[in-house]
This record gives structure tokens, sequence and C-alpha cells, in this order.
């Protein structure tokens, strides 16, 4: 198949379809009975347009389904993070355990702080 968008083979198809439809009686005049393959041709069109609607239908509920997501984790990262204050706040900010807890919200934010990266292996080319 050359390089077609899927709106471009869709298209395709429907007016091979529909050119089949409006010239059956000269095909079938000049000797090709289009009939059985007509057929054949609508059902695919049909089931691939089913397909279609399916998908796009799937697309929109994945957009929904991570919409939700993101949200749930966002009020999920400020709960945890309101809890942190709500204990430092209970423990003083200058107390060993205080400053450990604001420290996970530091290290969370800054990329720096959250572990030993590995250097990235160099090409040896010669």
């Amino acid at each position: 198949m050359a390089r077609l968008t899927y709106a471009q083979k869709l298209a395709f198809s429907q007016t091979v379809a529909q050119f089949v439809r409006d010239s059956a009686t000269e095909l079938k005049d000049s000797g090709f009975d289009p009939e059985k393959k007509l057929t054949e041709l609508e059902e695919v069109l049909k089931s691939a347009v089913e397909l279609d609607t399916q998908q796009e239908a799937l697309k929109a509920k994945l957009v929904e389904s991570t919409d939700k997501a993101v949200k749930a984790l966002d009020t999920t990262y400020l709960q945890a993070s309101s809890l942190i204050d709500a204990m430092v706040g209970v423990l003083g900010k200058d107390t060993p355990l205080a400053k450990r807890l604001r420290q996970l919200r530091t290290q969370m934010v800054t990329e720096a702080s959250r572990g030993k990266r590995l250097k990235p292996v160099k090409n040896n080319r010669v």
C-alpha cells in the first residue's frame, strides 16, 4: 500500500464501492459481474467503519480515564504533602524527624536529590 493515511484509505474504499454501484450495469454488459465483489467490499468496509467507531470511543475513554487518574494522583500528592506539614507542625520544625519529613518533599522536587544517576555510555567510534 502506498503511504496513505487512514482517512485516505477509507475514502478510497468508499469511492470504489460507489463507483462499482454506479457502474454495475456497464460492468455486467462488459462481462464482469461485480455483485459478489461489491458485497465483499461493502462488508469489510462496514466492519472497518464499525471498528473505527469503537476505537474512537476507546480513545475518548482513555483521555477521560487519564484525566481522572491525574486528578486522583494530584489529590493524593496534596494529601501526602499536607500530612507532612501537619506532622512537622506537631513535632516542631527543628526536630530530626521533622527535618527528615521535609527532606522527603525536597528530594522529590529536586532531581539531583533523588539519588545516584548512572553516567551515559559514550560511543567509542574509531
